[in-house]
């Protein structure tokens, strides 16, 4: 039985966009469509993907725990404080 060469996938890097005053689509694609939650953009990138976060306060929990945490993904790298 022959295997044939798997093609290389080439994976593209995307910019995910996190600005909590945002009013488009919620989708991270520009600026307008940002999502407005950081923990939203951190469950959407994978490894390469770079989160531009504007300038806010985030929290990773809409409740008043104060021990919640965002999980960091690793490979994606978290930019902050664009105006």
């Amino acid at each position: 039985m022959a295997f044939e060469p798997l093609e290389p996938r080439l994976l593209l890097a995307r910019t995910l966009y996190v600005d909590d005053t945002a009013v488009g689509v919620n989708s991270g694609g520009s600026w307008t469509d940002a999502y407005t939650s950081l923990q939203s953009a951190l469950t959407a990138a994978a490894s390469g993907d770079e989160i531009w976060v504007a300038a806010g306060t985030y929290r990773p929990a809409t409740t008043a725990n104060r021990s919640a945490t965002f999980q960091l993904k690793g490979g994606v790298s978290v930019y902050g404080g664009f105006p």
